[in-house]
């Protein structure tokens, strides 16, 4: 469980038809927030009408945990209107980096094919070369590049000798330097990260250190916008630096933004990706590693999700997958450029990094084999990565090798030649034409734990079925946007932070395919399964709904007659939880044992929105670890 992770700022998004107004009004409202003032940062958006977000720091000194930033955004969100506001916290501080969740590997598993540049035959890069006619692919193409920063490397250097880096544009966001890596070693870190992946973009085909292997970048003639955003490929406790980098390369004029990196979601960084579709940028990200599921921004709709495969288009084991991903490409086992002892070299490596990094580069081959100007004349705005989205998945036809649902892993392979080739889209210029693909609340809770549920009970749609009618009952809402329900919004942090209440739901969710009287899964659950214990860092208006779907289960349960066969016959079972009112208290049960009260100790928040908004934390109790500041 995150228990050093504390709140960065909230973020608040309002509703209003004068955006500017709407903004002057939360700044001059919002402006003091508790004993000191919280600094108000507006955040303009002309490309969102009526949408106006702030950014509300608290001092330092208060150290907010998770459960009392929760608690502070559920309540001000209920003060600010309702449905017309979004309020989220941003955390600061690191995660600790769980045993299965591998970040990156150099770890070659195994020798590497005899040909270091054995997927450019796979994705059939070099038929995809010929069709420039003497043109360097990739041309006249900036891609956005948030990662570690970059370094002065052979293999980012063009036949002429000249670096495939626009330093002009470079910018590091994490302290006052250049985007230069500074190579910071030590657990969780990843020195030299960017410059690796950046060289399976721009690196020409040819080697550039004598004595080591070639690295051969998809898109050679493109140029690397490098945006320093931190040491380690997992984005825990900072995301706020990936919206503003994304934001950043928008405004720079990439037509690509490539993202090897992922961790937690939230709305400050689904504002930035929408951002950059709205404005015509394509936005790759990898499906992340070894942990069961796809990694924000992958997840978002928005963004092109890539998993990862090896040589012979097999999926390489640590790659995530799900739903969520759009296709496939070479990840494992792929050489890039590295450094070692201060020296240049090249390396194998494994990661859906890499994969990412292939995938950004057949967008930049794509929009300079047409012409960048050209494609944007014809589909203007989110119509131009709709377009090349849909092509994308079009293409990829080649199936990946895998056990597991082909789906899993999107489309298929990518297959540059073919991506080239494929007649352009007619969009129609409408709405639905450039819509993203679909999901509501529930969609990254099905992308952790759907996999997972459905190897256990062997029926995706069975489990899928189950886990919105479980939401339904924990997290009663009407709300129909994929984060407009703050209660959602928290139960999918939760889910993504720690891995047992993960569990948990999984386990809630057998139970209420039991309810449902799905036979299939009477032998997969635990006799000893209880209602669903909330996570140590929960706001209280989760538990007190977690409590309640927990007696509804129960009620659920009751009803049920379990014959010696195994069948289950049941009456009417209800699975709508009842609405817990203001002044109850969740259930004993509803409440982690061993003290989870005492490390969520009581607070009192009280919000007036006349001139100012102000939320007062009462002392906590001395063995709770003291008073805020």
């Amino acid at each position: 469980m995150p228990t050093d992770l504390r709140l960065h700022y909230l973020f608040v998004e309002l509703s209003a038809e004068d955006a500017q107004a709407a903004g002057s009004r939360a700044v001059e409202d919002l402006g003091v927030l508790g004993y000191r003032a919280w600094p108000a940062n507006p955040l303009a958006d002309p490309d969102t009408p009526g949408r106006f977000g702030v950014e509300l720091r608290p001092p330092p000194a208060l150290g907010i945990t998770p459960a009392e930033a929760w608690d502070l955004a559920h309540a001000l969100r209920a003060e600010l209107g309702g449905e017309g506001a979004r309020v989220e916290p941003v955390f600061a501080g690191d995660l600790p980096i769980q045993d299965e969740a591998v970040t990156e590997s150099t770890d070659s598993s195994g020798p590497p094919p005899a040909d270091p540049l054995w997927d450019l035959e796979l994705v059939h890069a070099r038929d995809a070369w010929e069709r420039f006619q003497g043109r360097v692919p990739g041309a006249e193409v900036l891609v956005g590049h948030p990662d570690t920063g970059y370094r002065n490397h052979p293999e980012l250097r063009d036949a002429s000798g000249s670096l495939r880096v626009r330093a002009d544009l470079a910018r590091n966001l994490v302290e006052e330097a250049s985007a230069e890596d500074p190579l910071h070693e030590g657990v969780g870190l990843n020195p030299g990260h960017g410059t690796g992946t950046g060289s399976l973009i721009v690196s020409p085909e040819s080697a550039a250190i004598a004595g080591q292997k070639a690295v051969a970048g998809l898109a050679p003639g493109a140029w690397l916008v490098p945006i320093r955003v931190t040491d380690s490929v997992v984005v825990l406790g900072w995301q706020d630096r990936l919206a503003r980098a994304i934001e950043y390369a928008t405004e720079a004029g990439c037509q690509v933004i490539s993202i090897s990196l992922g961790g937690l979601g939230g709305a400050r960084l689904l504002r930035a990706v929408r951002y950059a579709r709205r404005s015509g940028v394509i936005v790759v990200a990898a499906a992340g590693n070894s942990v069961g599921f796809v990694v924000w921004p992958a997840l978002y709709p928005e963004v092109l999700a890539v998993a990862a495969c090896g040589p012979g288009a097999v999926a390489w084991s640590g790659s995530s997958r799900g739903k969520a991903v759009d296709l496939t490409a070479p990840g494992h086992l792929l050489y890039v450029a590295a450094w070692q002892g201060g020296a240049p070299i090249t390396r194998p490596g494994s990661g859906t990094s890499h994969a990412t990094a292939r995938v950004a580069a057949a967008a930049a081959l794509w929009l300079s084999f047409h012409g960048v100007e050209k494609l944007r004349a014809r589909y203007p705005g989110a119509e131009l990565p709709a377009a090349f989205a849909e092509i994308l998945r079009r293409t990829a036809t080649t199936p990946i090798g895998t056990p597991l649902p082909p789906s899993w892993f999107g489309s298929g392979l990518l297959d540059c030649d073919a991506l080239l080739t494929a007649a352009l889209p007619d969009l129609g210029g409408s709405e639905e034409a450039v819509a993203v693909r679909g999901g509501d609340g529930l969609r990254a809770l099905e992308g952790m734990v759907l996999g997972e549920l459905a190897r256990d009970v062997g029926s995706e749609q069975a489990a899928q079925r189950a886990l919105r009618r479980w939401v339904r009952s924990a997290v009663p809402t009407s709300a129909p946007g994929p984060e407009a329900d703050p209660l959602v919004a928290e139960l999918t942090w939760h889910a993504a932070t720690d891995p047992a209440f993960r569990r948990r739901i999984v386990l809630a969710l057998m139970r209420e395919m039991i309810a449902a009287g799905d036979r299939n899964v009477f032998e997969s659950v635990p006799a000893t399964s209880q209602a669903i214990e909330p996570p140590d860092q929960a706001s209280r208006q989760l538990r007190v709904r977690l409590a309640a779907a927990g007696r509804s289960a129960r009620a659920a349960r009751s009803s049920l007659d379990l014959r010696a066969d195994g069948a289950a016959v049941a009456g009417e079972k209800g699975t709508n939880a009842r609405a817990v009112g203001a002044g109850e208290e969740p259930e004993a049960g509803g409440v982690a044992a061993g003290g989870a009260r005492a490390a969520h100790p009581p607070a009192t928040v009280e919000i007036h929105l006349t001139l100012t908004v102000e939320v007062r934390i009462d002392p906590r109790p001395a063995d709770a670890g003291g008073a805020h500041g």
